[in-house]
Protein backbone atom coordinates (compact mmCIF):
# COMPACT_ATOMS: atom_id res chain seq x y z
CA UNK A 1 0.00 0.00 0.00
CA UNK A 2 1.98 2.39 0.67
CA UNK A 3 6.52 2.65 2.65
CA UNK A 4 4.88 1.57 6.21
CA UNK A 5 1.87 -0.33 5.31
CA UNK A 6 1.98 -3.85 3.72
CA UNK A 7 -1.22 -6.30 2.53
CA UNK A 8 -0.53 -10.37 2.33
CA UNK A 9 -2.85 -12.84 0.78
CA UNK A 10 -0.99 -16.14 2.01
CA UNK A 11 -1.54 -19.84 -0.10
CA UNK A 12 -4.93 -20.14 1.69
CA UNK A 13 -6.06 -16.98 0.66
CA UNK A 14 -6.21 -15.56 4.03
CA UNK A 15 -5.56 -11.54 3.97
CA UNK A 16 -3.20 -9.95 6.84
CA UNK A 17 -2.46 -5.84 7.20
CA UNK A 18 1.03 -5.76 7.90
CA UNK A 19 2.25 -2.24 9.29
CA UNK A 20 5.89 -2.03 8.92
CA UNK A 21 8.45 0.14 11.49
CA UNK A 22 9.34 3.31 9.98
CA UNK A 23 9.06 4.13 6.25
CA UNK A 24 10.67 1.08 4.26
CA UNK A 25 11.59 3.27 1.46
CA UNK A 26 11.74 1.66 -2.10
CA UNK A 27 9.61 -1.10 -1.08
CA UNK A 28 6.57 -0.14 -3.59
CA UNK A 29 8.99 -0.96 -6.47
CA UNK A 30 10.84 -3.97 -5.38
CA UNK A 31 10.50 -6.83 -7.45
CA UNK A 32 11.04 -9.23 -4.79
CA UNK A 33 9.47 -9.68 -1.04
CA UNK A 34 10.18 -12.19 1.54
CA UNK A 35 8.75 -12.53 5.39
CA UNK A 36 11.09 -13.73 7.80
CA UNK A 37 10.21 -15.10 11.32
CA UNK A 38 12.38 -14.76 14.59
CA UNK A 39 13.88 -17.30 16.48
CA UNK A 40 12.81 -20.19 14.01
CA UNK A 41 8.87 -19.13 14.49
CA UNK A 42 6.71 -21.30 11.99
CA UNK A 43 4.02 -18.29 12.25
CA UNK A 44 3.58 -14.44 12.35
CA UNK A 45 1.09 -13.75 14.79
CA UNK A 46 1.65 -10.17 15.85
CA UNK A 47 4.43 -7.24 15.65
CA UNK A 48 8.14 -8.35 16.21
CA UNK A 49 7.36 -12.05 15.43
CA UNK A 50 9.09 -10.96 11.59
CA UNK A 51 10.38 -8.88 9.41
CA UNK A 52 10.11 -8.34 5.99
CA UNK A 53 12.99 -8.47 3.46
CA UNK A 54 13.44 -7.04 0.20
CA UNK A 55 15.95 -5.89 -2.64
CA UNK A 56 16.37 -2.24 -2.84
CA UNK A 57 15.32 -1.36 -6.29
CA UNK A 58 18.30 0.20 -8.58
CA UNK A 59 20.99 -1.06 -6.08
CA UNK A 60 19.24 -4.65 -5.62
CA UNK A 61 20.87 -4.47 -2.01
CA UNK A 62 18.77 -6.51 0.95
CA UNK A 63 16.57 -4.15 2.97
CA UNK A 64 14.32 -5.16 5.59
CA UNK A 65 11.78 -3.46 8.28
CA UNK A 66 10.25 -5.08 10.98
CA UNK A 67 6.46 -6.04 11.46
CA UNK A 68 5.30 -4.17 14.08
CA UNK A 69 1.67 -5.25 14.22
CA UNK A 70 -0.58 -8.09 12.05
CA UNK A 71 -3.97 -8.18 11.39
CA UNK A 72 -6.53 -10.25 9.48
CA UNK A 73 -8.60 -8.61 6.98
CA UNK A 74 -11.12 -10.01 4.83
CA UNK A 75 -10.89 -9.92 0.52
CA UNK A 76 -12.63 -6.86 0.54
CA UNK A 77 -10.72 -5.26 3.35
CA UNK A 78 -8.08 -5.93 1.25
CA UNK A 79 -9.23 -4.53 -1.94
CA UNK A 80 -10.31 -1.31 -0.34
CA UNK A 81 -7.28 -0.45 1.91
CA UNK A 82 -5.21 -1.26 -1.49
CA UNK A 83 -7.50 1.07 -3.51
CA UNK A 84 -5.41 -0.33 -6.48
CA UNK A 85 -4.68 -3.18 -8.86
CA UNK A 86 -1.75 -4.77 -6.90
CA UNK A 87 2.25 -4.84 -8.12
CA UNK A 88 2.54 -8.24 -9.39
CA UNK A 89 5.03 -8.98 -11.80
CA UNK A 90 2.32 -10.07 -14.79
CA UNK A 91 0.59 -6.45 -13.71
CA UNK A 92 4.71 -4.86 -14.15
CA UNK A 93 4.75 -6.07 -17.57
CA UNK A 94 1.31 -5.04 -18.89
CA UNK A 95 2.08 -1.68 -17.69
CA UNK A 96 5.97 -1.44 -18.61
CA UNK A 97 7.61 -0.87 -15.48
Amino acid sequence: VDSRTMIVETYGRQNYKLELSGACMGIEDAFRIGIRTRAGALNVCGGFDAEVLYSEPGSGRLARCHITDVKAITKEEADRIEGVTPKTAENRDREGT
